[in-house]
């Protein structure tokens, strides 16, 4: 975790401080979605995230702390907050910025190239992890 980015297109490699992965939300992992494209049962998904350390807290409505969602760009992330949603969570968001927010500030430039034509990637300057758990 947090030696690359992920995604083809951004520069920025790491995660977010505190960050625990809890599985790919993207379709073709299976992980929330059967390959039939029906979604998972919420207890599968909920087992799932115990076995990872995501483990609710007092009554099963709570996590211990705040539970913030997020992926590259917030949208694959909001299938796991819909999880905890239907699952009753109350202390739950998706970041809808996702590392791309968090990560990466992006400058209109003409003359860059890469995964991003047009637009110059500069550091946002929010913490960042790289390497380890």
């Amino acid at each position: 975790m947090g030696k690359v980015s992920g995604y083809n297109y951004l520069d920025a490699k790491g995660r977010i401080p505190g960050a625990l992965a809890v599985g790919d939300g993207d379709d073709s992992s299976n992980i929330y979605v059967k390959p039939n494209g029906q979604l998972r049962p919420p207890a599968e998904i909920l087992s799932m995230w115990q076995r990872q350390g995501l483990v609710p807290y007092e009554g099963n409505r709570m996590f211990k702390r705040e539970v913030i969602f997020y992926c590259g760009g917030g949208w694959r992330s909001s299938v796991a907050f819909y999880y905890a949603w239907l699952l009753g969570f109350e202390n739950i968001r998706n970041y809808s910025d996702g590392w791309s927010g968090w990560s990466t500030n992006y400058v209109p430039d003409p003359a860059a190239q890469g995964g991003t034509p047009g637009w110059r990637q500069e550091p946002t300057g929010n913490p960042i992890t790289i390497g380890g758990e």
